[in-house]
């Protein structure tokens, strides 16, 4: 909704009825994001509803629905590893992986821009992601905390050094070693764009690759990282 402070006003007068109740509030930046809680149209309720404003009027997102749909995206476990020049080491478990290109081979991660394994993957320029399979939940929630190195041990986990120089686990499954090519920052996970430069196969899978790979799901009914 565009216009002045009073024309606003009263498009949210519009939204939630003649007389918005007391509770009912507004979050005035044009052509941005505005909060509404509460007001007197039957279907509003109580709960805090978010509006994304446009030129057009408004449209309302159920917070729920979002959430819901967007944990039906199936994730595998990896754990993300990098060694930058000053041998600091960054780990961390991730779930938001994809292959995007077969020539080059090249995948793409989402990293939380915060974190201390975002911040050395950016200064190496080359990490690696190794693979965990069924059974390896244990290694999972390890690498949810920060990375704590011991000689030739990442939190408890004994590795190598692979060809990039990124840590690869031994007990993974299996690891590809990527060289970052870009690096989308936008939100608060940044999109790393990897390309393959070089794979090591530790345990030959017994069946399809895709079901020796650790799922969220097995992480737990109630894990979840996605929504």
């Amino acid at each position: 909704v565009e216009g002045t402070g009073l024309e606003n006003r009263q498009a949210f007068a519009r939204l939630v009825g003649s007389n918005p109740t007391p509770s009912a509030t507004l979050r005035l930046r044009r052509r941005e994001t505005f909060v509404l809680k509460g007001g007197n149209r039957p279907g509003f309720g109580w709960q805090a509803t978010q509006i994304n404003e446009t030129a057009y009027g408004a449209n309302i997102m159920d917070d729920n629905a979002k959430k819901t749909a967007l944990r039906m995206i199936p994730y595998g476990i990896y754990v993300l590893t990098a060694e930058d020049s000053d041998g600091q080491v960054g780990s961390a478990t991730v779930n938001w992986v994809t292959q995007t290109s077969f020539a080059p081979p090249m995948v793409v991660v989402g990293v939380k821009a915060d974190s201390g394994a975002y911040a050395i993957l950016k200064s190496a320029g080359h990490f690696a992601l190794n693979m965990l399979g069924k059974g390896q939940q244990g290694l999972a929630f390890a690498f949810f905390k920060p990375a704590e190195r011991d000689g030739h041990t990442i939190s408890g986990e004994p590795f190598r050094s692979g060809s990039s120089g990124a840590p690869l686990l031994l007990n993974a499954q299996a690891s590809v070693e990527c060289k970052v090519v870009e690096i989308v920052e936008k939100g608060d996970h940044h999109i790393v764009i990897g390309e393959v430069i070089d794979a090591t196969i530790t345990h030959e899978p017994k069946k399809r690759p895709d079901e020796e790979i650790l799922e969220m799901k097995d992480l737990g009914d109630n894990v979840f990282y996605g929504g």
